[in-house]
């Protein structure tokens, strides 16, 4: 879900998820590495 905020530019909402990723799993764990990754991708495309 977080990708898909991302991916539609709905940055406050993904970077939402990210941080409950955090919380549940740490930055380590692949779906936090995931999200992260789109939403730095979604920031570098919105300018």
């Amino acid at each position: 879900m977080g990708e898909a905020y991302a991916e539609t530019g709905k940055l406050d909402r993904a970077e939402e998820h990210l941080k409950a990723l955090e919380q549940i799993c740490g930055k380590q764990c692949e779906q936090y590495r995931d999200l992260h990754e789109a939403i730095a991708k979604a920031k570098k495309k919105s300018g």
